[in-house]
């Protein structure tokens, strides 16, 4: 169970999470085999000032992680976290003035090799949002089927994508790719056990996820909580 210290930075930030269940109900038997939760980096406040007066003064690293789902019909990939150039900065990449620092431990390319997958593996890709800790390796998966909110799609390839906060250099590669402009909630795989829902707010099309697996009880799993990141079974381990 989250700590109510975490509960609470929890919905102070958030505008600026992902926001991923899983759970199980219904009669139906899961199409998710399985879940791996990998460790895609950590983000590093000097001052929670920016998000919450009340906590001025105060530092905190976050969490963030990419989810990789193993489906019958072919892997997918939920966020694909920072950029795996930082891995070579021992000191991180400095943003918005210093005010974070972006960190990566382990490029993602490697950990999804400690898996078995290989980039041009994964068949589906979507990302709760583009900004630069959620969108930072998306270049690699060229050979994915792209879900993303319609005004998030255009904003991120129309002319000005830094007016949003984004950065194409991070996902301009897929401007190729297969996409499916999503106008709202949408069913992945049609059986209900992975599902993307509209939560625009942080960003003109913001999404969070809802998996289903073989497990019983429903979990919200907040992805920059850095409390509830502990109890996580992080990849190579999974969940079913």
């Amino acid at each position: 169970m989250v700590s109510r210290r975490a509960q609470k930075l929890s919905l102070i930030l958030v505008g600026v999470v992902l926001l991923g269940s899983c759970a199980t109900t219904g009669d139906r038997a899961p199409s998710v085999e399985r879940m791996y939760v990998i460790n895609c980096g950590e983000n590093r406040v000097k001052d929670l000032a920016r998000w919450s007066a009340a906590d001025a003064g105060k530092s905190v690293v976050f969490s963030n992680h990419c989810y990789l789902i193993r489906h019958a019909r072919g892997w997918m990939l939920w966020d694909t976290g920072n950029s795996d150039a930082f891995a070579a900065m021992p000191d991180g990449m400095s943003i918005l003035g210093g005010m974070i620092v972006q960190i990566m431990r382990k490029p993602l390319a490697t950990s999804l090799k400690e898996i078995g997958v290989a980039p041009a593996d994964i068949r589906h890709l979507a990302m709760s949002h583009l900004h630069g800790d959620h969108s930072g390796n998306a270049n690699l998966f060229t050979a994915a089927t792209l879900y993303m909110q319609g005004p998030e799609y255009d904003a991120a390839f129309g002319p000005e994508p830094q007016k949003f906060g984004f950065q194409i250099a991070n996902y301009g590669k897929l401007r190729g790719n297969h996409a499916v402009k999503l106008t709202g909630d949408h069913d992945v795989f049609g059986d209900g056990s992975v599902v993307i829902k509209s939560a625009p707010g942080h960003t003109v099309g913001h999404q969070v996820l809802f998996v289903r697996l073989a497990q019983t009880g429903a979990r919200l799993w907040i992805n920059h909580d850095p409390e509830q990141s502990r109890s996580i079974p992080k990849a190579p381990a999974f969940v079913q």
